[in-house]
């Protein structure tokens, strides 16, 4: 896994001598290389949180995976046709053909952009931006290390409240692409089965989500239970869990 981890989906694994590695380079503007190596590391997370092989691999993990972004309503069609392009390309330059123009993720995407076309017209929750500004009036104490991680986490894993405060830390698997959180039962799994989300290092160290759980927990103490945890007015933090209403106070406190 760790090879595969480091394999750059934008250039052929066989080394090429310097004018072709030049223009292989060369060959797409910086910013769609760079799109390639987020999407092809987000990939390779969620692959290592299934247990999947990414490189190369199965028609049915791809198609497992766009579906779970899907249901989960993590991307637009737009976003998740951009990874399909970024799997691709590292599995062409791999010697590999690519599992995203096999017949079975071709349905699977159909399947979604019929879906999601009429969906997606309604307003988000936060974008981006205004996650942005709601972490601009954060401090740097407890406090406030522990909103920047609730917020971040929170919308880097689209998690309901409830979701989020049911986390313990062992729910959490930090791994060099990033980290893997699971859930051990939501309002979509009443059967308790588990399902588990691949978040991956964010491009900005102020809005990484996993750098602020880090951060979080180094800064609280916290290395076993609860996961997010009020603290009282003297800095101490608590044992027992936010509630869910907490952590609707904290992001009404943010927006404003």
């Amino acid at each position: 896994m760790d090879e595969i981890a480091r394999h750059d989906p934008t250039l052929p694994t066989r080394p090429l001598g310097e004018a072709a590695r030049k223009y292989a380079k060369g060959s797409k503007a910086e910013s769609t290389l760079k799109g390639y190596r987020t999407d092809w590391q987000h990939f390779l997370t969620w692959c290592a949180a299934q247990g999947h092989l990414a490189l190369p691999a199965d028609p049915t993990t791809v198609a497992d995976y766009v579906a779970t972004l899907a249901e989960q309503g993590e991307c637009k069609v737009s976003t998740l046709e951009h990874r399909l392009a970024s799997i691709s390309q590292a599995h062409q330059l791999a010697g590999y053909d690519s599992p995203c123009k096999t017949h079975l993720v071709h349905v699977v995407m159909k399947g979604i952009r019929r879906d999601l076309g009429v969906a997606q017209t309604k307003k988000a929750p936060a974008t981006i931006e205004v996650l942005r500004l709601m972490l601009e009036g954060l401090g740097t104490n407890l406090v406030g290390q522990r909103d920047r991680a609730l917020l971040l986490v929170g919308f880097a894993g689209a998690f309901r409240r409830s979701e989020l405060v049911g986390l313990d830390v062992a729910d959490v698997a930090f791994m060099p692409q990033g980290m893997v959180i699971t859930l051990r039962k939501s309002k979509t799994d009443q059967e308790g089965q588990g399902q588990k989300k691949a978040i991956p290092y964010g491009a900005r160290p102020e809005t990484c989500p996993v750098r602020a759980l880090k951060a979080w927990l180094k800064a609280a103490g916290i290395g076993e239970g609860p996961l997010l945890r009020g603290v009282d007015r003297w800095g101490n933090v608590q044992a027992r869990r936010l509630s869910d209403k907490a952590v609707a106070l904290v992001v009404k406190r943010c927006a404003e």
